[in-house]
């Protein structure tokens, strides 16, 4: 009897400590993004239960709903239940890791949603690509989560609140994507618009078209130089060429303009008295080092003047001296006279010598 009995209490010893054994708290794992199983790699399919949670209804439930998600929109939405998190700083710490490493959505699109599940933690977080902030804002994810999925999980209805959060997710998605349509569709009409348009938008065209060339010509005008050889002393200005910046062709560097006052030093009679009559109008410029002799720039209106025919031009000027402006105490044979025996000697050696006459001119 008593052999009975000690057999009994080591039976019941042996249960109980195979009860505790089995019912007590597993030690914590911890649990990195690299051990969880990418359900695209496994089986082709969207969800991975390792919290063990979802019934495999619910489970073909969810891949038939995403799969036909990323068949008309392009939108991939993984479903992901895990024990805990740890060593993760934070679930959301785990759920953004879980996210990159998996590379959830389309490349250009950056168009993923994971929905993470962690049962020790007692937490479900949302994660969305910067393609999907304008359809799921940080406001309607947490809405979804406090609607739809926490209420049920506290009743500890997992399945109920998985397929119900995924369901409001796709929802979302498929309302956005159902609005750009319907924005697509209206699109193909504005080529229209903008041709009917044109015949409003074509004088405007036509009002701007000069200020176009004129800027341009301006633009092409401005790149252009005026070179100038250092042996020349006298040059007439071509009417193009009569705003262009003066260089020097030897050193090509931009050549100073001389003062009026110093410029009467440098002009001949006939020059002078050409200029005085209105007919020419000179300026003088200096070479910045490869010469020491300014160079006379004569402007004219006349394209029959040149730097030969001034001396002739201010004999023949003089004669009308009501008409030139010059005062009665200066006759033609003196201007001839002057012209000849100044001017002629002077023009002949050296306001003739250097520089050649050139056909055009223009007004200053």
């Amino acid at each position: 009897m008593a052999n009975a009995i000690l057999k009994i209490k080591q039976n019941i010893g042996i249960g109980i400590v195979g009860w505790l054994v089995m019912f007590a708290p597993s030690p914590s794992h911890a649990l990195t993004v690299e051990e969880v199983p990418n359900p695209r790699k496994t089986d082709n399919g969207w969800v991975t239960d390792m919290a063990d949670i979802l019934s495999d209804r619910t489970e073909n439930q969810l891949n038939q709903m995403i799969s036909q998600l990323e068949s008309d929109d392009g939108t991939e939405i993984a479903v992901v239940t895990v024990p805990e998190t740890s060593p993760s700083a934070s679930p959301k710490e785990f759920a953004t890791k879980l996210f990159n490493y998996w590379k959830i959505g389309k490349a250009d699109r950056d168009n993923g949603i994971l929905f993470l599940i962690s049962t020790s933690d007692r937490l479900a977080e949302i994660e969305t690509g910067y393609g999907m902030e304008e359809i799921l804002p940080d406001a309607k994810v947490g809405n979804i989560i406090d609607t739809q999925i926490i209420p049920k999980f506290k009743q500890n209805h997992f399945n109920e609140g998985t397929l119900a959060g995924t369901k409001k997710l796709i929802a979302t998605v498929k309302t956005s994507a159902d609005r750009q349509s319907a924005v697509t569709k209206v699109n193909p009409e504005e080529p229209e618009l903008k041709f009917s348009s044109f015949p409003f938008t074509f004088p405007i065209i036509l009002m701007m078209l000069p200020i176009l060339l004129g800027l341009l010509f301006y633009f092409i005008h401005r790149s252009r130089k005026l070179f100038i050889e250092p042996n020349e002393t006298r040059k007439r200005i071509e009417k193009d060429d009569n705003h262009l910046p003066i260089f020097c062709a030897k050193c090509k560097q931009k050549m100073q303009k001389v003062e009026d006052t110093e410029i009467q030093n440098l002009l001949s009679e006939s020059e002078k008295i050409a200029q005085e009559i209105g007919s020419i109008k000179l300026e003088s410029w200096k070479y910045s080092s490869c010469s020491q002799q300014p160079i006379i720039f004569i402007y004219t209106s006349d394209p029959s003047i040149s730097v030969e025919s001034i001396a002739h031009l201010s004999s023949s000027s003089s004669s009308n001296s009501s008409r030139s402006g010059i005062s009665g105490g200066t006759s033609a044979g003196d201007i001839s006279s002057g012209s000849s025996s100044g001017g002629a000697s002077s023009g002949s050696s050296s306001d003739g010598a250097s520089s050649g006459s050139s056909s055009g001119g223009a007004s200053y």
